[in-house]
């Protein structure tokens, strides 16, 4: 099957603007963690004994400009994929859709952000979060089927790359949850705490999203079973990383899909080597933010191994 002249330039157009829109989305996670990161005290002076204290430099005014300039064209720049998908009538039906999501997306963490701004809840920080995540993976899945539209899909992915999709989203998920309760410092080795200590933590109130955190004197104190939510995703990140493992090896068997497959190995070794110079360097602002870019990264990757999986003829 093919397409004609007309059909083609509305795909090429879609994929260009939606490849604009996913590479400020990445900007905006990036800026976005670093305000993140910065109100929870990483980068401050002393450590750590600072931490739990917003800091508070010049440099941060420019840096929410620059994050609400960038929000603004991803917002702006989807509309226009979505106007343009929707004139296409049948044949761009699918873009049109994946366009809609993204722009639902935009409009939750729009009014996320309106909240954000004081918020002590870690769920403001797991939405603005996940939600970013989420849109990426959305305009990088459009950026895909653009470029892939007239190819026929076995529409077949297998289990097990469907599943790491969650996976991944549910790490990605804890580790915010653990920066925003200031349990990130809780366990400040790569042995982490022993189990005696963290286990008996384990409950659904120490991963309550919706528990502020408590405050002296305007410093963030974590709570006492913050080191479980810390552990809990260290521990997890074996389990993701296996699993991500598993399906990057099967990618690497099929031809159609040996680079794709590779890519997302080497996000995931990227991942990995950014999370343990995190706990050896002790939590600097640097470390966590090419952290927070690389678990961006990563998401791509499968995203787009979870594509190529179901283009294999």
């Amino acid at each position: 099957m093919t397409l004609d002249a007309k059909a083609e330039r509305l795909a090429r157009l879609v994929g260009a603007l939606a490849a604009l829109a996913a590479a400020l989305t990445l900007v905006v996670i990036t800026v976005s963690a670093l305000l993140r990161l910065a109100q929870a005290g990483l980068g401050c002076e002393p450590w750590p004994q600072c931490y739990g204290i917003s800091l508070a430099s010049g440099w941060l005014a420019p840096v929410r400009a620059t994050h609400r300039i960038s929000a603004l064209a991803v917002a702006a720049v989807v509309l226009m994929a979505f106007m343009l998908a929707t004139s296409g009538g049948r044949a761009a039906a699918r873009f049109a859709a994946t366009a809609g999501a993204a722009l639902a997306v935009i409009v939750f963490l729009t009014g996320v952000g309106i909240i954000t701004p004081g918020a002590r809840l870690p769920a403001v920080a797991l939405a603005n979060l996940v939600g970013g995540m989420a849109l990426l993976a959305l305009l990088w899945w459009l950026v895909l089927e653009a470029r892939g539209a007239g190819r026929r899909s076995n529409g077949r992915v297998g289990s097990l790359a469907l599943i790491a999709v969650p996976l991944l989203i549910a790490q990605i998920g804890l580790g915010a949850l653990a920066h925003a309760t200031f349990g990130s410092a809780s366990c400040p080795t790569l042995a982490g705490c022993a189990a005696s200590d963290w286990l008996p933590q384990l409950s659904a109130a120490a991963f309550d999203p919706f528990r502020p955190a408590a405050g002296v004197a305007g410093h963030s104190l974590p709570h006492a079973d913050a080191a479980a939510v810390h552990m809990t995703h260290r521990a997890f990140a074996l389990v993701v990383t296996a699993w991500l493992l598993m399906v990057a090896w099967n990618a690497w068997r099929i031809p159609a899909t040996r680079a794709s497959g590779m890519a997302l190995a080497a996000a995931l070794v990227l991942q990995i080597v950014t999370g343990a110079l995190l706990v050896v360097l002790q939590l600097p602002l640097s470390a966590a933010l090419v952290h927070n870019v690389a678990a961006s990264l990563l998401l791509a990757a499968l995203v787009q191994v979870v594509w190529r999986l179901r283009a294999v003829p």
